[in-house]
Formats: structure tokens, sequence, C-alpha cells
């Protein structure tokens, strides 16, 4: 199914329940593929333009919100980014049900069952994973952390920093 997806979509979001049980639990997973509805936002204040998107789309949205980062980003990636999904594809104890606003879900179904895999030779070297902060960099941020715990600022926080690699697939 992601193969499929993939071969003919650029934008799509995958979600696996992983087996985790809940009272609405109404997917084991989901496939969301974006049609021509999408918001996409690089402003630092994107929530109101998001919030409009919203009230205009009620239904179904997926997408990402990125961190606020102070640091050059160079991911390619948008501030945020939204779409209302042209199929929706929801496996729920071993049935498959395809929604689509745009195409024929038989046509659909027919389509991905009948797509050939191509193996592609796999690169056995991975590019090396390089941090985008130094030693010493990382060491004065953890250290700006904990005086600001020792001073009761806070009592807890997450620190993320960014790691990169860059690879080429055959």
């Amino acid at each position: 199914m992601l193969n499929w997806t993939q071969s003919r979509f650029s934008i799509f979001v995958f979600l696996d329940s992983n087996k985790y049980v809940s009272a609405d639990g109404k997917f084991d997973c989901l496939l969301a593929i974006a049609g021509d509805t999408i918001f996409e936002s690089d402003n630092a204040d994107y929530y109101t333009e998001l919030k409009r998107f919203h009230e205009n789309h009620r239904g179904w949205l997926f997408g990402h919100l990125q961190y606020p980062n102070t640091e050059k980003d160079d991911s390619g990636f948008s501030r945020a980014c939204f779409f209302v999904p042209a199929i929706l594809i929801n496996i729920k104890n071993n049935t498959l049900t395809i929604e689509s606003n745009t195409e024929d879900a038989n046509l659909i179904a027919s389509e991905m069952l009948s797509f050939e895999f191509e193996n592609k030779e796999v690169n056995n070297h991975p590019a090396p994973w390089q941090p985008t902060l130094s030693k010493s960099e990382y060491i004065s941020r953890i250290e700006q952390i904990l005086a600001h715990i020792q001073r009761g600022d806070c009592y807890e926080m997450n620190f993320c920093t960014e790691f990169t690699a860059i690879a080429t697939i055959k």
C-alpha cells in the first residue's frame, strides 16, 4: 500500500496505532493522501491562517507544525502544512475502507492490488549523521537549561537538537 502511494503521490500521511487499545479506536492504520486543498505557511505566526483554513475545511485535516526555530532551517519543510485528504484509506480489524472525493474507490483498490513493487538497490553504506550543534555549543545550552532549572524558572525541559545526513538514492 505504501509503495503504491509513494509511487503516485508526493504528499501523504500514514498513521499506525501499533495495536494500541482505546475506547474510541477507529483505525488500526490510516493513510491520508493529499489532494488540491493544501495549507502551507512559512510565517512565524501561522496560527491565524491555519485557524481560517480549518474553519473552511471542517473534515479531516492532516499535516505538521514545525517547532519554532531561531536557527537557520535547511529542512525544506514549511513551518506549517496541512491538507484535506483526497483519498482516505482506513484499516480496522482486517477490513480496508477507501473514501475518496476525487476517484472511484474500486479503481483505487484495483490499482493498489495490481501495483508491481520495484525492488531498488539499497545503499549499505548510509550517510553519516552530523549534529548541527558542536559539542561545545551543546554543553553551553545544557548549562543554560540547568541554570534555569536551578533558579526555579522551570522544573523540567525537553531539549531537542538536530542531526542531518545527506544521501543519494540510486
